[in-house]
């Protein structure tokens, strides 16, 4: 492919990407089946957070297959819809000349 992510070939950056939709996956399942409340995204991190530490098997791997992917890419979308339900939530919304969709 000709697409360039974070300065790797898009192949290159598949396999990080599909070890962070693992990590989403099973962050989720366990914010399902686990028997107290615990938002998902904190599943999420946690589950990164333990898949990357020194001591973690084949942690070396997960690393460098992550360090192919562009966050900065990944994150675009996720901070815009929070700027947007943030904006909603936002009392101040009617005095600002910038409209969006009601």
């Amino acid at each position: 492919f000709s697409n360039i992510v974070n300065g790797s070939p898009l192949l290159d950056a598949l396999p990080g990407m599909l070890i962070l939709y693992v990590m989403v996956i099973i962050g989720l399942v366990i914010g399902r089946v686990c028997p107290f409340y615990l938002p998902s995204v904190a599943w999420v991190s946690l589950i990164s957070i333990i898949a990357t530490l020194p001591f973690f098997p084949g942690n070396g791997w997960i690393i460098a297959r992550l360090a192919e992917v562009d966050f900065l890419a990944v994150v675009t979308p996720v901070l815009a819809y929070a700027g947007l339900a943030l904006y909603r939530l936002c009392r101040c919304r009617s005095h600002n000349a910038l409209r969006i969709g009601r």
